[in-house]
């Protein structure tokens, strides 16, 4: 039996890293003894091992754990610490290529994972919005990740099940009221002379999820590398950006009042499909067909400033 690891980072809602915990998988005849869900530091870390396959289970508090597949929820066992978790990774390079996720869909950092200087996703679907959808990038930008995962309908179909928000969009003393665009799209889709704007990553998450369950993962608020460690899973990514792929001025800008409260939102805003990077760019397939790569910090940096917003789909 083939000896593996996981790492399951939490992170804070600042971005810090707070713990984590390393599994593997050992042979049948490995000496064992029962322990609790220790904590990974930055040079140690305690390996929980199992003679048996195993699957995913969500614990009670909200994370992933790894259980027998013949009782969820069995007892956890533990081997000898690792003295040097960066040492032994280094000289074990393919226990690195897995990564835990929490149960609402959180990312866990890979700290580890050191990808390789280029890859690119071939065969991933190009689809225009135009001229059907000049407001539709998001949902296009989704329906090229659900064709190259097998689901193949087209973005009009998609277009249609999309969450709407139906917030009536009204303006007093120069300041607009209207809906929040994570809780469905905004406007019309279809036609650009009347009002509209886009959808951010609930929504399209949402209907990623209903066609994947538990394999749709949203990305939202992760590091740029866990986006380059699922690219190297062959898992293209679904991101927001914005049509000038730089970091936009204040003055692009505009604050809405919505039910949630105040939020800023951006008529350059725009999503387009992650397949691969090397040193210098980014790599996409872009519904507007403008662009096929872009500078790497200049993505990133648009990229973050829409608010780290991905999806994409967990392959087995």
């Amino acid at each position: 039996m083939r000896n593996f690891i996981k790492m399951f980072t939490v992170i804070s809602c600042a971005g810090f890293v707070i713990s984590a915990v390393v599994f593997v998988l050992l042979p049948r005849n490995e000496s064992v003894r029962a322990s609790e869900t220790a904590v990974l530091t930055e040079d140690t870390a305690s390996v929980f091992a199992y003679n048996e396959e195993i699957e995913y289970t969500p614990k009670h508090d909200g994370f992933f754990t790894r259980t027998l597949n013949t009782e969820p929820g069995s007892t956890v066992y533990k081997t000898d610490d690792i003295p040097d978790l960066s040492e032994f990774l280094t000289k074990n390079p393919d226990f690195s290529r897995e990564i835990f996720y929490k149960e609402n869909a959180t990312p866990a950092l890979n700290r580890y994972f050191v990808p390789p200087s280029e890859y690119l996703i071939g065969n991933v679907p190009k689809i225009v919005q135009n001229p059907e959808l000049p407001r539709g990038c998001e949902v296009t930008s989704l329906t090229m990740l659900m064709n190259y995962f097998g689901v193949q309908k087209d973005k009009l179909s998609f277009a249609a099940e999309l969450k709407k928000n139906d917030v009536p969009r009204t303006r007093k003393g120069g300041y607009t009221y209207w809906g929040d665009p994570n809780d469905g799209f905004i406007g019309d889709m279809y036609n650009m002379r009347k009002a509209g704007l886009g959808v951010y990553h609930a929504p399209i998450f949402e209907l990623l999820y209903k066609y994947f369950g538990d394999s749709a993962v949203d990305l939202t608020g992760a590091d740029f590398g866990d986006l380059i460690y699922q690219i190297n899973n062959n898992s293209p990514v679904w991101v927001i950006v914005n049509s000038n792929y730089k970091t936009l001025a204040p003055r692009d800008f505009e604050t809405w009042d919505t039910p949630n409260g105040e939020i800023k939102i951006t008529y350059k805003e725009h999503s387009v499909l992650i397949t691969g990077y090397d040193e210098k760019y980014i790599y996409f397939n872009d519904p507007l067909d403008s662009y096929t790569r872009v500078q790497k910090e200049n993505f990133i940096a648009c990229w973050e400033q829409m608010g780290k917003q991905a999806v994409t789909v967990l392959r087995d």
